[in-house]
């Protein structure tokens, strides 16, 4: 019989007050899986238990969800059948469903009794229960633990998208992942920093690509909610997206720079009050997506090229960078609260 090796590439912790039953990711012989199962003492050497894919992941959540829910306003009496498989008797008190499949079994969440109490049990059986795979069972308190892990690490349940400053919009007449990946439809809130220094909050529909974590929304309601305020929101054009991906850092300078891509702008088009540039540029140094001397650093190239270009007048916005620079450069961190801005990112809404 082949060696079993497996490797801990993440520990979510421990389900039980006991520590004995744990959800980690793990490599089994080179094969990556979630793990559901029991350890010993000092969690090191594996007993029975069941691994899940990521595509299996959601639904098993899903199936969680129902079962907590329905034990906690539903305790059955009667089972639904008994199942005698050797010296083991299986009471189903209620089957929840499958969420994927193992050779000729499938993976099933069911309450069973195994003539030690009802418990929530996660194994693989075969279409008439007539057989199973290993597996194992779970409290209810350990399944309200597990539910919450996949809360708060994979962002399953209903939750409400808040879109951060630090995260990466997408502005186009399309919801699409140069992945090719599927995107959700969502709502989604954006702060706006209105003309005169306030953040409001607005609701839009958009495009969200789990895998990428980045959000599409159409320019049409870009352009309404800068009739509203500028969005607190790093975003860029469909079609720079497209071509160039996504700039994590400010190296580009240029109309996609990363300062553009966050609002700022002195273009008297966009006609931009003075306590929206600086408050956008506060922001800046408060997320830490720039520091006070990069900044600085940017409209220093800015004047300077300005100065130096005898086709154009630049006289407004070289007034406009000084008055910013001179703004910026005496910042302290923590002069401009975010007020919610930067605690946007997704909710769990519970």
């Amino acid at each position: 019989m082949a060696k079993i090796e497996f490797k801990i590439l993440k520990d979510y912790g421990a389900l039980s007050e006991y520590g004995d039953v744990y959800f980690r990711y793990i490599d089994w012989n080179g094969y990556e899986k979630y793990d559901l199962r029991r350890w010993s003492d000092d969690g090191e050497e594996p007993y029975k238990g069941i691994t899940i894919s990521e595509e299996e992941l959601e639904t098993f959540y899903q199936l969680l969800q129902e079962g907590t829910e329905t034990i906690t306003t539903f305790t059955p009496r009667m089972p639904l059948k008994t199942v005698k498989l050797g010296k083991a008797t299986a009471k189903f008190l209620i089957e929840f469903g499958s969420f994927g499949e193992n050779g000729n079994m499938s993976r099933q969440l069911n309450y069973i009794d195994w003539g030690h109490g009802a418990k929530f049990d996660i194994r693989p059986w075969n279409d008439d229960h007539s057989a199973c795979g290993k597996g194992v069972t779970l409290t209810k308190s350990e399944c309200e633990k597990l539910k919450e892990i996949l809360e708060t690490e994979f962002e399953y349940g209903e939750q409400e998208y808040g879109i951060s400053f630090e995260d990466f919009v997408v502005r186009g007449n399309i919801f699409r992942c140069s992945k090719n990946h599927e995107t959700e439809t969502i709502e989604a809130m954006i702060s706006l920093l209105t003309s005169d220094g306030e953040i409001v909050n607005k609701y839009v529909t958009a495009g969200y690509c789990r895998h990428c974590n980045l959000y599409f929304i159409l320019d049409r309601d870009y352009q309404n909610m800068r009739t509203v305020g500028v969005p607190l929101c790093k975003t860029i054009s469909d079609g720079y997206y497209m071509k160039n991906g996504i700039p994590f850092d400010g190296s580009v300078l240029n109309e996609e720079s990363m300062l553009h891509s966050i609002g700022y702008t002195v273009n008297a088009k966009d006609d931009l009050s003075r306590a929206q540039r600086q408050n956008i540029l506060s922001f800046a140094v408060e997320t830490g997506l720039y520091t006070v001397n990069g900044i600085c650093d940017f409209l220093d190239w800015r004047i300077d090229k300005a100065q130096r270009d005898k086709n154009h007048d630049y006289r407004s916005a070289i007034s406009k960078w000084t008055e910013d620079r001179e703004y910026i450069n005496k910042y302290k961190i923590g002069t401009r609260p975010l007020k919610g801005v930067k605690s946007l990112k997704r909710k769990i809404v519970r």
